[in-house]
């Protein structure tokens, strides 16, 4: 019985690669040796997805490496899923071969084991990321008020627990991304402020209808995995080594002083697993986590309103809304800019979020008012100094900083988890835009969280 009910599904989902009006099978293409990362099922039921309904004709399909536009990729192997097939709805028996069209998605597995620059940890954020996806982010929009849904993600069309996801391809969609080491326009930094309003307020809203919070709700999701082996996780140690180097560089600073940051400097460095948990004075949501350029697409709407759209969530953690603005805003933009415009923001943030809650009946200053939201503003300040350090130092170096220290298994292990203070020298030695922000950076993390006297 197992045999045979096996073989009719198999034909079942055969009948789907079948030309119409013709009745001959259609090969699906071999050629390609990715093409078993799907099963045929699973082509059926992503294409099923997209057009939500059964009436359509997959004539073939293939997978392409993606294009990898910063150089540098942590979250999984990225490939373009390319499914030409005909859409038989709205009753178009007659289609013919001239009808197909060709439907592309993107597509993030796990890599290859064993893949150096994907770490025992990265398996259990890749294992959150789709659990966000498949559940989380459906239960959220479930609980909206539907006339008024913001969509911040882009569309999950299949996901396999901790291996695979197939999503909408945004480049597809009429977005693009920023350079990867440019900083953000004022413009750019406002729908990315909109996309957050609304991921953090869909947060609130699902809370308040559950009567729980999410991390009761969500109790069997690892949240974080980014810090896992606290507190002395090998990427953070290294980076610390690599701080102390580039430390050294900074001019105006005596010996004296020289000294008292670098002895300051490593256990700051270390508080920031500690400085990452759930808050217990401040309203806590979902937030992002990870909002450097190259995980946030932009895109011109109709009504000449540019919008944002965020992806990789797999740093997803519970904590204030104000850790993911103080990020955004330290990570892709200058202290001359934060300087003018941070009240402005904060504000403007704010506004956003209550505007989000609204939609669902719900009272901002019942959830956060906004004295202690500019309060947590100004308490995870240093949290966002820190972390742009580490960030900067890795995330903006230049691509022949890249090809030499990181292009091989071999060179990886070593810069990333050994030492890789030579490669960051190098990088602030040649390169003036690395000098540049890195310089910044390190000089607003003395500023703002080492004392001097």
């Amino acid at each position: 019985m197992m045999g045979s009910s096996a073989g009719q599904e198999e034909a079942a989902n055969d009948s789907f690669f079948r030309q119409i009006n013709t009745g001959s099978t259609t090969r699906v293409e071999e050629s390609n040796p990715e093409n078993d990362v799907l099963s045929k099922p699973e082509i059926l039921s992503v294409l099923a997805k997209f057009f939500s309904s059964k009436d359509f004709v997959v004539d073939s399909y293939q997978f392409e490496k993606y294009p990898n536009p910063t150089s540098l990729s942590f979250g999984g192997e990225h490939l373009k899923l390319m499914i030409t097939a005909t859409d038989a709805r709205q009753g178009n028996t007659g289609s013919t071969p001239s009808d197909k069209k060709t439907y592309t998605f993107f597509v993030k597995k796990l890599p290859p084991a064993p893949d150096p620059s994907f770490p025992p940890t990265m398996t259990q954020a890749f294992l959150k990321e789709t659990e966000l996806y498949s559940k989380v982010f459906v239960d959220f929009a479930e609980a909206q008020n539907p006339q008024s849904w913001k969509h911040w993600y882009p569309e999950c069309y299949l996901t396999r627990p901790g291996e695979i996801m197939v999503l909408e391809d945004l480049l597809q969609s009429g977005y693009y991304r920023v350079a990867r080491r440019d900083c953000l326009s004022k413009e750019q930094l406002l729908a990315t402020m909109r996309a957050l309003a609304a991921f953090h307020a869909a947060s609130i809203t699902l809370e308040e209808k559950m009567k729980e919070t999410l991390l009761e709700a969500y109790e069997h999701i690892k949240l974080e995995t980014d810090f896992i082996c606290y507190p002395r996780t090998v990427f953070l140690e290294t980076a610390i080594k690599s701080q102390l180097k580039l430390v050294e560089q900074l001019p105006g600073y005596s010996p004296v002083e020289m000294e008292m940051i670098k002895e300051q400097l490593p256990n700051l460095l270390r508080r920031i697993p500690t400085m990452a948990k759930a808050s217990t004075k401040y309203r806590n949501v979902f937030i992002h986590g990870d909002l450097f350029p190259s995980n946030i697409l932009f895109r011109d709407t109709n009504n000449n309103q540019l919008e944002a759209t965020l992806v990789d969530y797999q740093m997803v953690r519970y904590a204030p809304p104000a850790m993911d603005l103080m990020m955004l805003l330290h990570l892709n933009q200058t202290k001359a800019f934060r300087i003018k415009e941070m009240q402005m923001m904060m504000q403007t943030y704010y506004n956003m979020f209550s505007e989000e809650l609204t939609k669902n009946d719900i009272c901002i200053q019942k959830v956060l008012p906004l004295k202690d939201f500019l309060e947590s503003c100004r308490e995870f300040t240093e949290w966002s100094t820190l972390q742009t350090v580490l960030y900067i130092q890795l995330h903006l170096l230049p691509d022949d900083i890249i090809e030499k220290y990181l292009s091989t298994p071999e060179l990886y292990q070593k810069n990333m988890m050994v030492d890789g203070s030579q490669m960051v020298t190098e990088a602030f030695t040649k390169d003036p835009l690395y000098n540049t922000r890195m310089t910044e950076a390190m000089n607003d993390l003395i500023k703002t969280c080492i004392k001097l006297v």
